[in-house]
């Protein structure tokens, strides 16, 4: 038994649908989020979107049926469980993950723990996401949004550009690629651009 009351459940097939549900008077308990909702493969931007509405703070679990043993899967996973300091979603963490593909045994373990809104993630994503974390501090230790504005500054893109692409401010895009030029110690776009390529960001690093 998952719990000692009743539990009522409201599907949302839209974003903004779900948006609608945590604005509303009678606002769920828990959200259960796949980041392809929308058959929109938004990744973090789904959940970024959700939170930035999410004025009760309502615990939100990932939902997701992504390939674990893909580092960019494992990075946007990353960013929503463990979100760096400089990130939105710092105040704004998931509770939890169940990927989609769970053994029942599984699933009925982690929807125990995060129904008593306790935080609950398979063993072998910890491992994936220390690993991951393990590899990137490597090379340059950018957090999951820098890493993202990398990727647009190896393809050559302008601030306006990255910003319409990430769906963030122009002036939130200036000062990550602020923060970025600090820490590989470069002073313009163009020398940014080099060190990333040649550290395995970009094109590379598809």
């Amino acid at each position: 038994m998952l719990s000692d009351t009743p539990l009522k459940f409201t599907a949302a097939f839209t974003l903004d649908h779900a948006i609608e549900c945590i604005r509303d008077d009678h606002a769920p308990d828990l959200v259960f989020l796949d980041l392809n909702l929308d058959r929109n493969d938004r990744g973090t931007a789904t959940f970024e979107k959700l939170q930035s509405h999410n004025r009760s703070r309502i615990p939100v679990v990932i939902l997701s049926g992504m390939d674990l043993y893909e580092p960019k899967n494992i990075g946007i996973l990353r960013e929503c469980l463990f979100p760096d300091k400089e990130s939105f979603l710092f105040d704004f963490a998931a509770l939890g993950f169940i990927p989609k593909g769970s053994s029942v045994e599984d699933a009925f373990v982690g929807l125990g723990r995060l129904l008593s809104k306790e935080p609950w993630i398979p063993q072998h994503l910890m491992r994936e996401i220390v690993a991951h974390r393990q590899s990137e501090e490597n090379t340059y230790p950018l957090s999951s949004r820098q890493r993202q504005v990398a990727e647009c500054l190896t393809r050559g893109l302008q601030n306006r550009e990255i910003a319409r692409e990430l769906k963030l401010s122009p002036l939130w895009v200036t000062q990550i690629t602020a923060q970025i030029y600090k820490k590989l110690r470069v002073s313009n776009r163009t020398k940014a651009a080099g060190v990333l390529l040649n550290a395995g960001y970009g094109v590379t690093r598809q």
